[in-house]
């Protein structure tokens, strides 16, 4: 353990050697050569990898590693699809297969040529033998043939020599007795043949008995053996029988035909012999092979391993191989084997059908037309059997059919014929059938009860159309499935079975090697053809268990099986790289922990902090993960949102984290609630309009949903502003007020003209006025009325109308909330939603849903603030309708007072008509009248008064309404949060009674996580010592970042001095994603750890450069003030003259430089300038001064100073000067001289200070010319301002120096064009290093003017390029020739400087008039304004020679002006 909480994590390497997987060998690593790199532990297999690792472990960690060094084994049974499954893993990791049997071929071509010619010698031999054998065999049969015949010869002769002295005998007594009977009678038949014999042999001559042919040999025998006798008779009686002479000698060699014979039978069936390589043979032959390929490998790629990349197909096979591999140290690293657990291997089957369906079912057609003709030879001689049995007595019927059997069979043959031709052209079988034969396919035939008849059965029997096919043609049709041999129709004639499945040849992906989909394939009936393939099949399943036993035994190799049965190539790819790759694979860890996921910032979680990687995945929310659901994913903690979230993060935690880029927060998404009046609407709307999202009022949503029907917003709220609005009776009345004014709008005419007129009015302003106010509510009410509602708008009809207290029915929600989240553009744009959740169901509801917001945010707000914001418009609304009632009722007064009016008018009328006597009466009855009625109207006027509601009751009622309602959601605001916490819902809080841009200001700094820093959402900073900094880099657990000692946060802001650190000034460092970054301060460290992101993708930080300073100026100008302010916050070294000398004598008092200021300070003479020089040489070899810098105090002061320090090489880069008048100097010395903390005397009175500065002016003015002259880098700054703005001047001096030469140093060491302003070099300096184009301009050169810059000293607009200077004639210029350099100089300058001699040269008049008596040209004229002029006697100008001439080749010229003069130069 590094640190609490910092422990050493597994690495992607797992227990393997790195260093040995990087050459290729896959060797588990040991515990005693264990070492730790970036917080991960790494395990080596010897000590030399241990070594090599230590020396420099980032080679063996680089990728692709870790990865399998492609030490493969693909092996399956025939047809499984190993050599495709071989090339994509060689695809797949870079490697070559090795094509075994491709290596064996010439091996078994030579041991076969061998087997044949040893059998060709032996078969030779014994063929020799044999035949030499066979025909002695022959000759000694032959002569004991020979005897045996001479014996039977003879025994034959004294057979026939007795049987003819027997016969002599007989005849001579037949004689005898003949003698008596008829003497002299002489026949030519025998004496035994009798006279019916005869009769016989004449009826039976010209037949043929069965006898007849032996009896004919039998005498042909005996007619020759009576030649031999006589032969034999005729030879002398005394002769004796020669000897048998000896067998000639048998003469055989490999010509004889019989050997030829034999030999080639025996060659024939050697051929056909398989011949078997042992194993060690073959293991040989497939180790060079993989050598070969390692070479191969090796050549490609030259760092990479040295050992694989190569892959197996379908090797080894054999136990035997096997050993003889691991023998050799050859064995794989992984075995894939390709299983398939199809019954019987039937998938396999198929598709070795598949593959060879061509051959198949060549050969069983021609199997099967042989029993077909065998059948048909049988059935013939039935047939014939039946028609010879038959008594047809009709010669010509058995003549005609004959024909037509003839003619049948020919038919048939021509068919067939053309039938197989057509087959073997490649013609579709089922078409060619169909034209031959016109067999129609069954799917065409069957009708619905077949089909289903079929698809029970799966075959069945056509007899009628098929009645004309030969068997053989029939059975080619079935696509190589013969008919049953037994089935024979009545009539003899086999019936054709065909099946039900078509045969395609569509493609599939489930082989890998093309062939057509094995599961539309089917195979044909059990035959010989596919014998071969089942045979291949068993010898691989009795091979595998010996292999199998291999591994069960050794344990060296765990087999790889996968199940290729109806899986795809790339599923079987996928398995396969899974299974292989599994060895690399983390420990996946169930990890249990109670508490809030933040609580702690410094727990080291996941790259996802603390929300769900499977809910960001798959619904794109950032919904907080459950410690109680978290799962250890290499070494790094993920909360998962629930236990389904969970598994299926432990099943493929690689799919849930990506690892090309940082993964990608959504789109913004808040919640803002609030009370009634605490200005949710305006701070949402301004925030949506800040962020461009979009802004979405839950309640205003379901208005506009309904407004369409209902043409009003619906809602307690909104009943209670039709308080302010006028009743129907109140429209009522001003409608007839409206009237009634209407008929009084003539008062001069009479009283019945003027009701007969409004009478006209009344009749016709009915039909053309427009509807007033209450018509149309009316008419809305109707059609309101009329709407009708579907059961959504209902249900938010029911929930706007109740106050939005309930819940809203979940499938209404998903859909109008749910569109938020899952939608475009609110998906990809974000969201503030306002308004909702408005009770803790809903809340409820979000989460089971997973529609997670980024924060909810809450105004709260004061009842009196709330009171303060609505009680104002509210009474408006209120004064605006009592204004409106007042209004009424002085409307209704007038009307009162004109009917009054009116009636008095009629009545004086009526009275004038009366006589005068009743006029007394009248106007008693007049002001009785009258009196009523203004008793009436005072009556009415007070009781309505009484009715009215005052303006401070009405603002109490108001307040209390107000009140209640900010009651009412505050509770259910309560309720709302603490369900939001409930449900790992993140909350902001803020206070809503202030003003509304603070208001802004709160919700901007609160949001600053979800807003500003919404990238680095994910990041976590952890915070650690400067100390375990320290450690974790010496060890290794660490790295130091790219920034080095440099603050992120200070570099963003331009920073360009490094911070200071070490004792005393202490630093913060924070560990991000295995880096250490050091921050300068708390605030730094903080806003880091916030938004890491937005400070790394600034570029690394430019090199280092000291600063380099000298601070003069008169006495109490603030120099040493401002050297050690330099030095507390920069850490430079002040180096004043008089710190130089006591350094020396303090650190180097032996030395000769301390011997001499020794004897100068004791003789009390004043430190020599080359003694001080020496002194300050030694001060600056301080590293302090190297590496951060060094301030001068005071230090050079004359010319003499100057030219010591250039010589020793002391050039500070900046020279400040703090000028200060006089008095402000002596007033300084004053305060000083009376400072009461003071405790020792100075020499610093006003007459010392005076000579101080005397000397100071003495000596200053050549100080200041010479830096500016030749180093260009002198500055000013006047004292009698601030001291924080002679400060903040004095840093920018300091910085902008360090930023240029920074710039500069960069710039030069990419290769590209720098400027060296302000860099201190010298005239000279720059002169000795001038390029190609002097001090011309090569960019206006380039454009076709000669400018030259060498008339100012300024090199502001200077720059260097490739080791040369160059002065370019403006900024503009400058920033081309910085932009692209390379097209301005050679060799890609489009123009050179012409030779110097062909250079205009401007001269002054004094130089001119010296150069007597050369002649101005053009008579002294200008020749531009001549020429500007088109050559006119106009533009004939007399030069001004006073400011100056042009010698150009040797001539002189004068121009009118300096512009005149500057373009002729260019």
């Amino acid at each position: 353990m590094v640190a609490p909480r910092f422990r050493w994590r597994r690495s992607r390497w797992l227990r393997y050697c790195p260093v040995a997987l990087q050459e290729g060998i896959l060797s588990p690593g040991r515990a005693e050569f264990a070492c730790g790199f970036l917080d991960k532990l790494y395990l080596m297999s010897t000590p030399e990898a241990f070594a090599k690792f230590l020396k420099n472990p980032r080679p063996y960690l680089l990728p692709p590693q870790p990865r399998p060094p492609a030490k493969f084994a693909v092996l399956g049974p025939p047809h499984s699809g190993t050599s495709t499954l071989s090339k994509l893993l060689a695809e797949r990791y870079g490697a070559k297969v090795v094509n075994v049997q491709a290596k064996l071929d010439p091996k078994l071509a030579e041991e076969k040529a061998k087997y044949i010619e040893t059998v060709r010698q032996e078969s030779t031999e014994a063929a020799i033998e044999q035949v030499k054998k066979k025909i002695k065999d022959a000759q000694e049969a032959a002569a004991e043939a020979a005897r045996v015949e001479a014996e039977r010869l003879a025994a034959e002769e004294a057979e026939r020599q007795a049987r003819e002295a027997a016969e002599k005998e007989a005849a001579a007594l037949a004689a005898a007795e003949a003698g008596e009977g008829e003497e002299g009678e002489v026949t030519d038949q025998p004496a035994d043949q009798t006279a019916e014999e005869k009769d016989g042999a004449t009826e039976g001559e010209g037949e043929t008995t069965e006898g007849e042919t032996a009896a004919g040999e039998e005498e042909k025998k005996n007619e020759e053996e009576d030649e031999k006798a006589e032969s034999a008779d005729l030879k002398p009686q005394d002769e004796t029988p020669q000897p048998t002479p000896p067998p000639p000698e048998i003469n055989v060699d490999e010509t004889h035909p019989e050997v030829k014979a034999i030999v080639e039978n025996a060659i024939k069936l050697a051929e056909k012999q398989p011949i078997n390589l042992s194993a060690e043979v073959t293991v040989d032959l497939v180790e060079a092979a993989i050598k070969e390929v390692e070479e191969e490998v090796a050549l490609k790629t030259p760092d990479g391993p040295r050992f694989g990349g190569w892959i197996l197909d379908n090797f080894p096979q054999t136990r035997e191989q096997w050993a003889m591999m691991g023998d050799k140290n050859l064995l794989p690293d992984d075995a894939v084997f390709l299983k398939d657990i199809s019954e019987g291997g039937l998938m396999l089957l198929k598709r070795w059908y598949s593959l060879n369906r061509k051959e198949v079912d060549q050969q069983i057609s021609e199997r099967l037309a042989r029993e077909a003709e065998a059948l048909r030879l049988q059935q013939e001689e039935l047939r014939s059997w039946n028609l010879s049995m038959c008594n047809n007595d009709s010669q010509d019927g058995r003549k005609a059919e004959e024909e037509q059997r003839l003619a049948e069979e020919a038919e048939k043959k021509r068919k067939a014929d053309e039938r197989a031709r057509r087959v073997e052209a490649g013609e579709d079988p089922v078409e060619v059938d169909r034209e031959i034969y016109g067999i129609i396919p069954e799917s065409e035939l069957v009708t619905q009860a077949e089909s289903e008849d079929v698809a029970a059965t799966g075959e069945r029997t056509h007899t009628a159309v098929e009645e004309e096919i030969p068997a053989s043609e029939g059975i080619e049709v079935t696509s190589g499935v013969p008919p049953p041999e037994d089935k024979v129709n009545a009539d003899g004639a086999a019936s054709v079975t065909v099946s039900d499945t078509p045969v395609t040849g569509a493609a599939s992906s489930l082989d890998f090697l093309g062939v057509p989909d094995v599961k539309e394939a089917e195979l044909p009936v059990e035959g010989p053809e596919l014998e071969g393939a089942k045979e291949k099949r068993k010898e691989w399943d009795r091979e595998y268990p010996n292999i199998e036993g291999v591994f069960t035994s050794t344990g060296v190799i765990e087999p790889i099986q996968i199940d290729i049965n109806d899986a795809d190539v790339d599923v079987v790819l996928k398995q396969a790289v899974e299974k292989i790759e599994k060895r690399f694979e983390p420990i996946l860890q169930l990890w249990t922990e109670e508490g809030d996921p933040n609580r702690n910032k410094k727990k080291p979680l996941g790259d996802l902090n603390h929300f769900c990687p499977v809910a960001l995945f798959e619904k794109n929310v950032l919904w907080p993960g459950n410690p109680e659901c978290a799962a250890k994913y290499r070494e790094k903690v993920y909360y998962l949102s629930n236990d389904e979230n969970r598994t299926k993060f432990l099943e493929n935690p690689t799919m849930y984290l990506t690892r090309e880029k940082p993964p990608q927060t959504t789109a913004m998404r808040l919640l803002v609630l609030g009370a009634k009046g605490s200005g949710k609407s305006l701070h949402a709307r301004q925030l949506a309009q800040k962020h461009k999202v979009f802004h979405i009022q839950f309640e205003e949503l379901l208005q506009e949903m309904l407004l369409k029907k209902t043409k009003k917003y619906i809602g307690p709220f909104y009943e209670a502003e039709e308080e302010f609005k006028d009743s129907p009776e109140d429209i009522e009345e001003n409608k007839e007020l409206d009237e009634f004014e209407r008929t009084f709008t003539m008062a001069d005419l009479d009283v019945e003209e003027k009701a007969g007129e409004d009478e006209d009015n009344e009749e016709g302003g009915e039909e053309g006025k427009e509807p007033l106010p209450e018509e149309e509510v009316k008419e809305e009410v109707e059609e309101e009325a009329e709407a009708e509602y579907t059961e959504e708008e209902e249900a938010i009809k029911s929930f706007l109308e109740s106050g939005m207290d309930d819940m809203l029915p979940p499938e209404i929600l998903e859909k109008v909330i749910g569109q938020f989240w899952n939608s475009e553009p609110f998906r990809s744009t974000g969201f503030i939603l306002e308004g909702f959740p408005r009770i803790p169901d809903e809340v409820r509801w979000m989460a089971e849903s997973g529609y997670y917001p980024d924060t909810a945010v809450t105004i709260n707000s004061e009842d009196s603030d709330i009171i303060g914001r609505l009680l104002p418009p509210k009474m408006e609304k209120w004064s605006a309708k009592r204004d409106r009632k007042l209004a009424r009722r002085q409307r209704q007064k007038d009307k009162a007072k004109k009917l009054r009016e009116k009636e008095i008018e009629k009545r004086r009328r009526e009275l004038i008509k009366e006589k005068e006597k009743r006029l007394e009466e009248r106007r008693a009855e007049k002001e009785a009248a009258r009196a009523e009625m203004d008793e009436e109207e005072e009556a009415e006027e007070e009781e309505e008064d009484e009715e009215d509601e005052t303006e401070e009751d009405a603002r109490d009622r108001l307040s209390n309404d107000l009140a209640e309602l900010y009651d009412n959601d505050t509770n259910r605001l309560s309720s709302v949060t603490e369900t939001l916490e409930e449900v790992l819902i993140p909350h902001v809080e803020v206070e809503g009674g202030r003003k509304p841009h603070i208001i802004r200001y709160q919700l901007s700094k609160s949001l600053k996580p979800y807003t500003v820093y919404r990238e680095s959402m994910f990041e976590r900073v952890y915070p650690i010592s400067e100390k375990l900094a320290e450690r974790m880099i010496t060890i290794g657990y660490k790295q130091p970042s790219r920034f080095g000692r440099w603050c992120p946060v200070q570099l963003l802001e331009g920073e360009c001095v490094q911070p200071m650190h070490g004792v005393g000034y202490p630093s913060f460092p924070v560990i991000y994603r295995g880096y250490v970054y050091y921050l300068a301060n708390a605030q730094n460290r903080e806003a880091f750890s916030q938004n890491p992101l937005h400070y790394l993708k600034q570029p690394s930080p430019k090199p280092v450069v000291p600063i380099r300073m000298a601070i003069i100026g008169p006495p109490k100008s603030g120099k040493t003030t401002l050297a050690r302010r330099f030095e507390s916050e920069f850490g430079v070294v002040r180096v004043s003259l008089g710190d130089a000398m006591r350094l020396v004598l303090a650190n180097q008092p032996k030395t000769s430089l301390a011997n001499q200021l020794q004897d100068v300070l004791k003789s009390g003479s004043p430190v020599s300038n080359e003694l001080a020089v020496a002194a300050l040489q030694v001060a600056l070899m301080d590293m302090n001064c190297t590496t951060r810098g060094y301030i001068l105090d005071g230090f050079p002061l004359n010319r003499q100073q100057i030219d010591l320090m250039t010589a020793a090489g002391i050039i500070p880069v900046r020279v400040l000067e703090l000028s200060c008048s006089n008095m402000e100097i002596m007033v300084r010395a004053t305060k000083d001289r009376l400072d009461p903390e003071r405790v020792f005397p100075k020499h610093d009175s006003s007459q010392i200070a005076t000579v101080k500065i005397n000397t100071y002016n003495q000596h200053i003015e050549e100080v200041r010319k010479w830096y500016r002259n030749e180093h260009m880098n002198y500055d000013v700054i006047k004292v009698e301002k601030s001291k924080w703005w002679v400060w903040n001047e004095a840093v920018e001096l300091a910085k902008k120096s360090v930023c240029t030469i920074q710039t500069y140093l960069e710039r030069v060491a990419d290769g590209k064009a720098a400027s060296v302003y302000n860099l201190c070099i010298t005239p000279s300096e720059f002169n000795a290093r001038l390029g190609d184009f002097s001090h011309y301009c090569p960019v206006r050169l380039a454009d076709g003017e000669l400018v030259n810059c060498g008339v100012s000293p300024s090199l502001l607009y200077a720059v260097e390029f490739r080791g040369f200077y160059y002065k370019c004639a403006g900024e503009k210029e400058r920033d081309m020739f910085l932009a692209e350099a390379e097209k301005y100089v050679p060799p890609l300058a489009p123009r050179r400087l012409p030779p110097a001699d062909l250079l205009p040269k401007r001269i002054t008049a004094e130089e001119a008039k010296a150069l007597f008596p050369m002649p101005l040209e053009i008579k002294g004229y200008c020749p531009v304004t001549f020429l500007d002029g088109k050559l006119r006697y106009e533009a004939i100008i007399p030069g001004n020679m006073e400011i100056g001439c042009v010698l150009y080749r040797n001539k002189l010229y004068a121009f009118e002006s300096e512009d005149k003069l500057l373009k002729f130069l260019r």
